[in-house]
């Protein structure tokens, strides 16, 4: 069986004001659109999500939650946590090998550069840079979650919002 790991930068947040905490940026305008552009991208592709887990930042979150929305999904699908904010590839692998094995199908929406690197790690392709709202869709056959590891995921693509279409 084949599953599929979805990472997913959050989308353009604001700048951060003096004495604002990076953890509370919200998405700006743009940010909003394309969390909502990958949303129907992925309603087109007919994805069938069992579970995102979001940074527990708060643009990690509302992109988690516009993505829900275009997709008509439960937000009680949405798990934060809080070890995906300035989490390193290595902490993101661990929390993927930790996934439940009835998931065929995870969104991680997190930060850079980490899931660049991830991306890169697991699939052994050049990802390179990874805009906000950028989506690294790896698919991975015929192992259990806790096998994933270096070079065991193929790249299926790299989807940029802004080259999505409004549709």
């Amino acid at each position: 069986m084949t599953k599929s790991l979805l990472l997913l930068r959050h989308a353009q947040a604001n700048t951060k004001e003096p004495g604002e905490r990076d953890l509370d940026r919200s998405l700006n305008e743009a940010g909003v659109m394309d969390a909502l552009r990958i949303g129907r991208y992925l309603l087109k592709e007919e994805v069938n999500i069992g579970q995102i887990m979001t940074s527990h930042a708060k643009r990690a979150v509302e992109t988690a939650s516009l993505i829900c929305e275009s997709l008509k999904l439960d937000l009680n699908m949405i798990t934060e946590l809080d070890d995906l904010y300035e989490a390193s590839a290595r902490t993101l692998l661990n929390r993927i090998n930790q996934f439940d094995e009835s998931l065929c199908c995870v969104v991680l929406i997190g930060h850079n550069p980490a899931l660049a690197f991830l991306g890169e790690y697991l699939s052994n392709q050049p990802v390179g840079f990874l805009p906000p709202g950028g989506l690294i869709w790896l698919e991975i056959k015929d192992m259990t979650w806790k096998e994933v590891d270096k070079e065991t995921a193929f790249l299926k693509d790299t989807i940029f919002p802004e080259k999505l279409t409004n549709s």
